[in-house]
């Protein structure tokens, strides 16, 4: 056998359009999208920002002793896929840091640009320059790049604003997040 890296993929919100809780959604969930795909010596990947997030968060500060060093693919700037990046607790560290992909908009504006609108007074009361952890942008479209040995295609897909859908491989392992 080859070198095969153990994969543990974990969806922490799976819910459209808003967070909600109760009977209805406890076999499934009521938080946003987010999903994390976790190899060995590799960075984790999280696949949206939706209010999943908080839960890795809170399970990674629970687990690991160091900062975060992560890397998100983000499909799309509609809120429920962004919205729980303001309370993501790793982000509390001034080491932590998270680097995101994203699409560019329809009016020339970077996904950098884009973000900064969306978590920004009024609508949240501090900016993203104002948390202790750090961002790094990466403006995407029909691309294929690396992180570490994760091979990640990104393809324009169709829905309301720029989305990107993602395959994301690493050996023998392949995964399409649309």
């Amino acid at each position: 056998m080859g070198d095969t890296k153990q994969v543990r993929v974990t969806f922490h919100g799976v819910r459209g359009s808003t967070p909600c809780s109760g009977p209805t959604t406890h076999r499934y969930g009521g938080n946003t999208a987010c999903v994390s795909v976790v190899a060995d010596g590799e960075k984790p990947l999280l696949l949206d920002l939706g209010t999943g997030l908080r839960y890795f968060g809170q399970q990674f500060t629970a687990h690991q002793t160091g900062p975060l060093d992560a890397v998100a693919l983000v499909s799309h700037l509609h809120w429920d896929h962004v919205q729980g990046l303001p309370f993501f607790p790793p982000l509390l560290s001034a080491e932590s840091q998270v680097e995101m992909y994203g699409p560019v908009q329809e009016d020339g504006n970077s996904f950098e640009s884009a973000m900064k609108k969306i978590i920004h007074p009024p609508t949240f009361p501090i900016t993203m320059d104002m948390f202790p952890g750090t961002f790094k942008f990466n403006n995407l479209a029909d691309d294929e790049f690396s992180v570490g040995n994760f091979k990640i295609m990104s393809r324009l897909v169709p829905h309301i604003g720029p989305t990107l859908g993602y395959r994301v491989s690493i050996g023998a392992i392949a995964i399409a997040y649309i």
